[in-house]
């Protein structure tokens, strides 16, 4: 309830409120006189004459606050006629203001519809023109669609090109080793490692290749072990003997393999870490030595797992794939 007085108290001007509030003073001071007269309290004469006083100090406040809100409320007369006077000066000069507008709104809707006129012309004029280059632009998107399309076959016919031209310089190159110095240091941590070649394709290319890699694995600290190839086979490395012949492989590109009881699978799950050194070491060799071989292996470098006890590591450098 106490908001409910509180929203309805503030709807009230200032002199409206001053006024109310002195009422209410005013009441408040008549009651304490009554009170006064009670027999009750008439005995007690320093009650008596506390209440008394309080109701003088409340009438005379009440009595001063309901001259105080006559004031305000002539002043506040005072402020709207004055406010008042002023609407009204303001009113006629606007009257004045808005009679001249409409004289010049007069002419203006004059111009207005001679210009009309004219836009209406240039509006015709425009259309016929917005037509003529439509034509035009339907005609020059026909050209540049035909000229796209001619630009895409050169496009791809220089693609296919240039694809048979790599392709023919991958099958002229000379299969090597790049960056000798840093697949040498990469495998010199597996210094003493033991590896065989059992086998190598019978062209120049692939003799070429087997040897760069030995070359490569000597330098690194690895032992290559005797290949004993069997029939047909390649003396490759000195001294040429039967134990160091190399077999003839059918197979393409270069792949590496290992002895284990366990399957690649196997192999695979484990920590790089817990795996037997040699197999780690085919690891560096297949991760280090072939992805910088030039041209690429399209197929990649083959780690195969053969099921034994050897720990060589067997690398086949077969023919160009």
């Amino acid at each position: 309830m106490t908001w409910v007085f509180l929203l309805w108290f503030a709807t009230f001007t200032p002199s409206e409120k001053v006024a109310l509030t002195s009422a209410f003073l005013v009441l408040i001071g008549v009651i304490g006189e009554y009170v006064v007269e009670v027999k009750a309290v008439e005995e007690r004469k320093l009650l008596a004459k506390r209440i008394k006083r309080l109701s003088m100090a409340l009438l005379v406040l009440g009595l001063s606050g309901d001259v105080l809100g006559i004031v305000m409320g002539q002043s506040e007369m005072a402020v709207l006629t004055r406010e008042s006077g002023d609407a009204a000066t303001s009113a006629r000069t606007a009257r004045q203001e808005a009679d001249a507008v409409k004289g010049i709104a007069d002419e203006a809707r004059a111009d207005a519809k001679d210009a009309l006129a004219k836009s209406q012309t240039a509006q015709r004029e425009l259309a016929q023109s917005e037509a003529d280059a439509a034509k035009a632009q339907t005609a020059a998107s026909n050209a540049l669609h035909t000229a796209s399309e001619a630009g895409q076959v050169a496009h791809d016919a220089r693609k296919e090109v240039a694809e048979a031209a790599e392709e023919l310089k991958r099958v002229k190159a000379q299969r090597s080793i790049l960056h000798l110095d840093n697949v040498i240091v990469a495998l010199q941590q597996f210094s003493g490692a033991e590896y065989m070649f059992s086998g190598v394709g019978a062209d120049e290319d692939s003799l070429t290749l087997i040897k760069q890699i030995d070359d490569i694995l000597q330098k690194a600290g690895w032992k290559r072990q005797p290949a004993h190839g069997v029939y047909p086979a390649i003396n490759v490395f000195e001294p040429q003997t039967a134990d160091q012949s190399v077999t003839v492989a059918l197979m393409s590109g270069v792949n590496v393999s290992v002895d284990s009881q366990e399957t690649f699978a196997q192999l695979q799950a484990k920590q790089i870490a817990d795996l037997p050194e040699y197999v780690r070491a085919a690891i560096s060799l297949t991760l280090n030595m072939f992805p910088n071989l030039y041209p690429p292996q399209e197929t990649g470098t083959k780690a195969n797992v053969i099921k034994g006890n050897a720990t060589v590591i067997r690398i086949t450098v077969g023919h160009k794939p």
